[in-house]
């Protein structure tokens, strides 16, 4: 995954170098941001994909902090910029699914195509467990350097086969995940075909698909042999990809009735959410209630990790992900509330200094999550003040930045404009009655829903 990550800067610098060149611009670093916002000009007017600007302009923003250089791309107008190419650059999907068909017929005519028995066997186990447990290829293949699907991770039993998944794009910290297959009648059975390719398979550590001389099966060979075998088939091999599997997978499960909420729980979606003791009594409350942590979402596939501390800061809710990014799944969504504990005890300079070094932390180590910015509720009772009218409007102004900030993160707010009744306060006029953490669970509970 790192090395994916550097080759992506690697060519948006390139691509970037070149660009100024030929427009005969400077090129000394730190660029300025009219360079930057030609770049994004010129990138849509050639038909890039809003995914590869943003990609080029994170190898930018990656080159600048690297050398602890100005980071032109932080700017307002580069981020509307790329919103705009996001709205105007809608693709249709052209990769085609591999469907349960054309499964068989993949497995069924490997060995024309492969050097050896051995080889064709191998294939049509990764092709057939590819596809019925959803996976990516960059959980199933290797690289030079790591080994995505170890052989210990293989667990065979009569009538299923155990797959433990170290990581993956949702598990980036490696807690792993497990996934049953279960034997079916069809030819393209998962178990039968990893059956008949342990047999086989030499008896080497590393690596649980590999060649018989125990060199890995790479990304490269596995998409390769695809390719070939679509086009014996007579199907177009440009049209699929090593993704159609997961995508077929998918079509697959709705085809023979299986709805949306059963689909997606083949890929759970992992939640933080970190804040306050409002956080932390909220968890109290819901592991009390019949829908449990995870707000009665199980059967979307949603794990929700609760993450509450008293007296919670700004400053210190850097801290706790940082120490939390050593245990957690790698999360979907980050749900942040926190920040009413800094008002009356840290100016608000130094408060919006703290909120942007954690959003820059969070953009910078988790690139594909979305953050969401849960609203600071009101109190009658403040901490470290008694002027209600000026703690309201600190948390105004925090409120309103963290909802910029997580914006620009392709995140959301959740809004809880019940609070404005003060019966939904505990009695200490800080905390929420039982009533209250009942509103606030299910405005946290439709938020994720709508993201969903």
């Amino acid at each position: 995954m790192a090395e994916n990550t550097l080759a992506t800067h690697n060519t948006g610098l390139t691509a970037f170098s070149n660009f100024r060149r030929n427009k005969g611009f400077d090129a000394l670093w730190p660029p300025p941001v009219n360079h930057v916002i030609d770049f994004i000009a010129s990138l849509s007017l050639h038909d890039y994909s809003f995914a590869t600007a943003r990609s080029y302009v994170a190898a930018i923003n990656y080159y600048c902090k690297l050398h602890v250089q100005t980071d032109p791309t932080n700017k307002f107008v580069v981020s509307k910029l790329l919103e705009g190419m996001r709205r105007l650059n809608k693709t249709r999907d052209k990769r085609l699914p591999i469907t349960a068909t054309l499964l068989h017929d993949l497995m069924s005519n490997l060995t024309p195509v492969c050097s050896s028995a051995f080889e064709a066997a191998m294939f049509r186990a990764a092709f057939s467990v590819a596809f019925h447990a959803f996976l990516r290829i960059d959980e199933l293949t290797n690289t030079k350097t790591t080994v995505s699907l170890h052989i210990d991770d293989v667990q065979m039993e009569s009538h299923r086969v155990i797959l433990r998944i170290a990581q993956s794009k949702t598990d980036q910290y490696g807690k792993g995940t497990k996934t049953m297959l279960n034997a079916t009648c069809k030819s393209a059975c998962p178990v039968l075909s990893m059956k008949s390719y342990l047999q086989l398979r030499p008896n080497f550590p590393g690596a649980a698909f590999c060649h018989f001389d125990g060199r890995p099966l790479t990304r490269y060979q596995f998409s390769a042999v695809l390719k070939k075998v679509l086009a014996t088939l007579g199907y177009p091999p440009n049209r699929y990809t090593s993704h159609s599997f997961r995508i077929g997978a998918a079509t697959f499960a709705a085809s023979i009735g299986l709805d949306d909420t059963t689909i997606k729980t083949a890929e759970r979606k992992f939640i933080w959410i970190v804040g306050s003791s409002i956080v932390r009594n909220a968890a109290a409350r819901a592991r009390g209630q019949p829908v449990g942590l995870s707000l009665g979402l199980q059967e979307k596939g949603v794990d929700i990790w609760w993450q509450g501390y008293g007296g919670l800061t700004l400053q210190s809710a850097l801290k706790k992900i940082k120490y939390l990014t050593k245990f957690g799944n790698y999360p979907d969504f980050i749900i942040l509330h926190c920040g009413v504990n800094d008002l009356g005890q840290t100016p608000i300079h130094e408060i919006m200094m703290h909120m942007n070094r954690l959003f820059e932390f969070l953009k910078e180590n988790f690139p594909r999550c979305k953050i969401a910015w849960s609203e600071l509720l009101p109190r009658i009772v403040w901490k470290h003040s008694q002027k209600n009218s000026a703690m309201n409007r600190g948390r105004y102004r925090i409120n309103r930045a963290g909802f910029s900030k997580a914006r620009e993160c392709g995140g959301f707010r959740i809004k809880h404009p019940e609070f404005k009744n003060r019966k939904l306060l505990a009695s200490d006029g800080v905390h929420l009655s039982q009533v209250g953490n009942d509103i606030f669970l299910r405005n946290i509970q439709s938020a994720i829903v709508t993201a969903l």
